[in-house]
């Protein structure tokens, strides 16, 4: 019961956080002396909260006073599946090593000194994760006379930042491309294709439903497609994509070219996956299929 009760003052402290807020981050007012909180000014649920300060409340610090007042009540708002998933997003944060507490804790303080008109189009998770980012790849395509055309991508994305942030580093990876294409006359020919996107350092969580406890987030695509060529202009094809994301993948399907890109979306506003709600909430480890037909008409 102890531990119990350990975990969710502890929460109520990070609720107080904007890590945990239901809400945008209001722009901070000018330098003033904190003003502490009376415990008269509580309401009876949240002194009941509360209660293992309510002997020494008076000789707590203003800041101090403040953070319980205003976590108090915002677990009081929260809703039973909320606060399961605050203490189990506080725990995560607790697992996380102290350097990478650390990093987070010091970009937080560095947003908080920026003018309300940069912190607008700021994000505080990832503010000054900037650094500079390299590719390399390579191709090959042979063609059978037998009508089979074999094409082969590899490639190798690298991002150097500093060592404090590699663990949200989810842009570095190997990656491969295997398509073959069978063209049984001069109208008929059906494609098969496999994209493979390896495993990254890290991922940057908050912005789906991380788990610190699997670091594999590899994902495979596969595509299958049929082309009919009506004329020497004109072209009809229908084709078929499956991405299947691995651990805290969630690359998307159909970004790379035309049409609507699907991410790993549902159709939730969940605050307590990206903090934001202001959109579907993304999930790792999903898998996407989507089918496409139409015509190419070349000039």
């Amino acid at each position: 019961m102890i531990k119990g009760y350990s975990l969710v003052l502890a929460v109520l402290l990070a609720a107080a956080t904007p890590a945990f807020a239901q809400q945008p981050p209001q722009a901070p007012p000018g330098p003033q002396a904190a003003q502490g909180v009376p415990w008269s000014s509580l309401s009876g649920e949240q002194q009941k909260l509360l209660g293992k300060f309510s002997g020494n409340w008076n000789t707590l610090p203003p800041e101090r006073q403040q953070a319980l007042a205003r976590g108090s009540d915002r677990w009081l708002g929260m809703s039973s599946e909320q606060r399961g998933q605050a203490q189990h997003r506080f725990q995560q944060w607790h697992s996380l090593p102290s350097e990478q507490r650390s990093a987070l804790r010091d970009r937080w303080q560095r947003f908080q000194s920026l003018p309300p008109d940069q912190q607008a189009v700021s994000s505080p998770a990832y503010l000054q994760d900037i650094g500079d980012e390299s590719a390399v790849k390579i191709g090959a395509q042979y063609k059978f006379g037998f009508g089979l055309t074999v094409n082969a991508i590899a490639e190798y994305l690298k991002r150097d930042i500093p060592a404090a942030l590699k663990f949200q580093n989810e842009r570095q990876r190997f990656g491969t491309w295997l398509a073959l294409t069978q063209a049984f006359n001069e109208k008929n020919s059906v494609s098969a294709g496999w994209a493979h996107a390896g495993k990254t350092p890290g991922d940057p969580g908050g912005e789906h439903n991380y788990n610190p406890t699997n670091t594999d987030n590899h994902a495979d695509m596969f595509a299958l497609a049929y082309k009919y060529k009506v004329d020497k202009q004109l072209t009809w094809y229908l084709d078929s994509a499956l991405t299947m994301n691995h651990g805290n993948a969630h690359y998307d399907l159909g970004a790379g070219g035309r049409g609507i890109a699907y991410d790993c979306h549902d159709a939730s506003h969940s605050t307590t996956i990206d903090y934001s709600g202001a959109g579907p909430t993304t999930w790792g480890g999903c898998r996407l299929i989507g089918f496409s037909t139409g015509v190419d008409y070349r000039f």
